[in-house]
């Protein structure tokens, strides 16, 4: 990704039902921090924000924020781990708008201190959602990520990834994510909304969950392989 100008962008989600739940699951490099911040997965309402996961400007702290439609926060995590430039890492987020014991974030299989932790038992409005971008949101280049990615996977469900089986089943014991693809089909990992492979067989913007294909914005090429 170009921070001035790649990203993919979608209209809404396909086939997608509220829910007080989420998992999601990134692997990037970023080569640069961006001024403002490097965001990995946005939803939005109109110009609302439902669904943010992403990396503050400097690389000091990875978050999560959820909203409903009218603009309230229902859950938030956050964790001030710092990242480097140029490294790949797997992060894994999930939340149980039910429980606050359940929220999760990992980094390269090991689990955060989340310096921000709050739930409000309510629906995430995912049949509201009408933008959904990855690698940006609604404010162009300023908040693109400048690096590359290797998965994205986003769903509306709850993944417990204090199971080092259920982190296992993402990336390998070495760090390198895995092909989700065999898993989803035989029912071990839920068959998620967004599940963007980057394969560079197929087109980019390909989305091999159940939400819809991504339009590709500019040029984001296919790079080197991944290596934690």
């Amino acid at each position: 990704f170009d921070a001035a100008s790649d990203w993919f962008y979608r209209s809404s989600l396909s086939g997608v039902s509220n829910s007080k739940h989420f998992s999601a699951v990134f692997a990037f490099n970023i080569d640069a921090w961006t001024t403002g911040k490097e965001r990995l997965f946005t939803c939005m309402y109109g110009n609302k924000e439902i669904v943010t996961i992403e990396i503050n400007g400097s690389g000091t702290e990875i978050n999560s924020r959820l909203k409903n439609t009218s603009n309230s926060t229902i859950g938030y995590i956050a964790s001030n781990q710092s990242l480097s430039l140029n490294q790949w890492y797997v992060v894994m987020l999930c939340m149980d708008l039910t429980d606050s014991n359940k929220s999760r974030i990992y980094i390269d299989s090991v689990n955060q201190t989340l310096n921000s932790n709050t739930v409000v038992n309510e629906n995430i409005p995912y049949t509201s959602v009408n933008n959904v971008w990855v690698g940006n949101d609604d404010a162009g280049a300023n908040n693109t990520s400048d690096g590359s990615f290797a998965i994205c996977y986003y769903n509306n469900t709850y993944i417990d990834f204090s199971q080092e089986t259920n982190r296992h089943k993402f990336a390998d014991q070495l760090g390198y994510p895995k092909n989700l693809t065999q898993q989803i089909e035989d029912g071990d990992i839920p068959n998620p909304l967004v599940y963007m492979k980057f394969d560079p067989t197929v087109s980019l913007g390909t989305n091999s969950g159940t939400g819809g294909d991504f339009s590709v914005t500019a040029t984001p090429i296919s790079g080197a392989d991944v290596d934690p």
